[in-house]
Order: structure tokens, then sequence, then C-alpha cells
């Protein structure tokens, strides 16, 4: 039953980009389990072409969206670099 209603939220959302912007390609869905308490972060690796890589870091899920405040460092930076970006 959970399986049909995630199938149907997705095929109601994959409609609703369609009649948005036909052009735009969906690649696939990411679906996860909803866990309680604990805290949401988003955590992201890329390779900057000034910078070399770096790691994102912040709060995520709706915070991510709201307030977009996330750090950036070099990969590497230990303990006490990674407190710093934190505070």
């Amino acid at each position: 039953m959970i399986a049909a209603a995630v199938e149907q939220a997705c095929n109601d959302i994959a409609t609703n980009v369609a009649s948005y912007d036909s052009s735009i390609e969906l690649e696939g869905w990411l679906v996860a389990q909803s866990m309680t308490g604990g805290l949401e972060l988003v955590i992201g690796i890329q390779r900057d072409p000034e910078m070399g890589p770096v790691v994102m870091f912040g709060l995520g899920g709706v915070w991510l969206e709201l307030i977009k405040d996330v750090s950036f460092c070099s990969p590497g930076f230990g303990r006490v670099a990674g407190w710093s970006y934190d505070q």
C-alpha cells in the first residue's frame, strides 16, 4: 500500500513537471524513510575550478531551502577546523 502511494506521488510530480516545462528530463527518484529526532544535515563534495575539491556542510531539509546557510572548506579540515566552521 505504501509503495503504491509513493508510486502515485512520483507520477503526480512527473506530470506536474511535464506540464510546467516539457523540456525538463527527470533522471530518477530518491525515496528514503522519514526519521524522527536527530538533526537533518546536508553534506556535499565537489571540485571547484578555482579552489579544487571542497566540502559543503550545513543544516538540511527545510532549513537548507529557507536560509541557504552552508559552509565550504577544503577536505581534510579535521575536528578543530570543522567545529569552527559550525560556529
